[in-house]
């Protein structure tokens, strides 16, 4: 595998950059912002030089384009987007829903009453089942 050329090396090294803005825009020809293998590189080679204007055209262009103004309606548009929908059953009188969700619960743990006592039987006649084993393997 051959190293990559300059210009590409060069591009890979500026992504990684972590610049400010300011910095960028005070000084573009990157003397003191970049570092100075870099610098070298651009220096040497034309085409870096290139390769350099165009990253920096194009971390400006970014960085202008997230400048948004600030919404006055913001707030509203949340409050409006998080109002509570209807919930089934909330037009329901108080003492009907409630008897509604004591019905639900009793068929809740009613369920898991019947799971509970199959386990339980399960793990007797499993153990059962183990010491009929142990018996006539002699253990």
């Amino acid at each position: 595998m051959t190293a990559p050329d300059p210009p590409t090396r060069l591009y890979d090294a500026l992504c990684e950059l972590d610049v400010q803005p300011a910095d960028v825009r005070g000084d573009p020809s990157g003397k003191t912002w970049l570092p100075d293998e870099l610098r070298a590189l651009v220096e040497a080679d034309e085409r870096c030089q290139k390769v350099l204007a165009e990253w920096i055209d194009e971390e400006l262009e970014f960085f202008d384009s997230v400048k948004l103004r600030p919404d006055a309606l913001f707030t509203d548009r949340v409050v409006k987007a998080t109002e509570p929908e209807q919930i089934a059953g909330a037009g329901l009188e108080p003492a009907r829903r409630g008897l509604v969700l004591a019905a639900a619960y009793a068929l809740a743990a009613g369920l898991a009453i019947l799971f509970l006592r199959q386990l339980v039987t399960e793990t007797s006649l499993l153990r059962r089942l183990a010491e009929q084993l142990r018996g006539l393997l002699g253990g």
